[in-house]
């Protein structure tokens, strides 16, 4: 199913929530909403789910309107945070609720329920769980019933809020990769609601980054990390090293440095480089310069602190990335040479 987003705005009181957004979200496609606390993310999900509605705009599914439609009607499934799973019933009777209320004329016969649920069962990797209560399982277990219950009743369009939020880091990493594969077997339209920037750029088709009740930027994992359309989006997605420049006829410095060239005009502007995008060489070499303060082990590479030497008027302590091989001793100077770097306007 395709959805169409249109000039959507939402308030609450004096406080906007959506500002006019616009978005397409292709049949098949997982979408993630990704975004601070507060930028609008799980209120445009709601509107879409039927569970708010705008103040102005449109949303239509597959060109109808949607908002004359009630949540029901809307054919969506529901994964939340919390799992919300019913304790006193089985793991196949969670998963089964859905197609047991549905109005007669619509239920399956209790033999296809119980063929479904088992089929759902065992896509969603937990057939031997089946007569286990939700307190017997583990969170991981808990989200992946709560995922089979929402399509259990088929829907058009999964909407996921948060969906891993509250499990442990390997067991969301795990629950991420499983995701992915199991849209990729269904390729039902479903919108991932995270705020969670690993989650967001492993499991999505596309990102959605939004801030302040817009969208700011619209793309690929790939394309939000190595080419972010403003300095929010650089300084949310991944790590930044954020330091002032000037341009001057064609040179980037900081401080007195030059590290670079640009085509822009002249002036102030903000540098943003990740970390791995900084190489360590000798104070003669490097256009900036500093004192190595701390080191420590990130899997097969170091974190190096650096205190950079003071050219800009302004201390700094940035954090750079280093292989394991490379022997750094506390308070050893260094140079730093900007492999790769993005500029962007200067605060006001």
């Amino acid at each position: 199913m395709n959805i169409d987003v249109a000039a959507v705005t939402k308030q609450f009181g004096t406080f906007t929530a959506l500002n006019a957004v616009d978005l397409h979200i292709a049949s098949g496609e997982l979408l993630a909403l990704l975004g601070p606390s507060g930028s609008g993310k799980t209120t445009l999900l709601r509107i879409i789910a039927g569970l708010e509605w705008p103040d102005s705009g449109e949303v239509r599914f597959d060109g109808q309107d949607a908002l004359d439609r009630s949540v029901r009607e809307r054919d969506v499934g529901f994964v939340f945070q919390h799992y919300a799973l019913f304790r006193h019933m089985s793991v196949f009777e969670n998963i089964a609720f859905g197609l047991r209320v549905k109005p007669r004329r619509e239920r399956k016969s209790e033999a296809e329920i119980r063929a479904h649920v088992s089929r759902l069962l065992e896509l969603v990797q937990i057939g031997e769980l089946a007569d286990r209560f939700p307190a017997q399982l583990s969170g991981g277990q808990r989200q992946r019933v709560a995922l089979a219950r929402a399509l259990a009743i088929e829907p058009k369009v999964l909407l996921l809020d948060e969906p891993f939020g509250a499990l442990d880091a390997k067991v969301r990493k795990d629950l991420r990769r499983w995701l992915r594969h199991l849209h990729e077997e269904l390729h039902v339209t479903s919108i991932l609601v995270t705020h969670d920037q690993e989650e967001a750029l492993d499991v999505a088709d596309r990102v959605v980054v939004m801030d302040r009740g817009q969208i700011v930027q619209v793309g690929s994992a790939q394309d939000i990390y190595e080419q972010p359309a403003t300095s929010f989006v650089h300084d949310f997605i991944g790590e930044s090293i954020v330091l002032n420049a000037t341009l001057d006829q064609g040179a980037v410095r900081v401080g007195e440095a030059e590290v670079g060239r640009t085509e822009r005009s002249n002036g102030r502007a903000r540098l943003f480089v990740r970390p791995h995008d900084v190489s360590l060489v000798t104070p003669q070499e490097g256009p900036l310069t500093g004192e190595v303060r701390a080191l420590r082990a990130l899997g097969p590479n170091q974190r190096v602190e650096i205190a950079l030497d003071d050219i800009t008027g302004e201390s700094r302590l940035v954090e750079v990335e280093a292989g394991r091989n490379r022997h750094l001793g506390i308070g050893e100077k260094v140079g730093l040479k900007l492999d790769r770097y993005r500029l962007f306007e200067a605060r006001p």
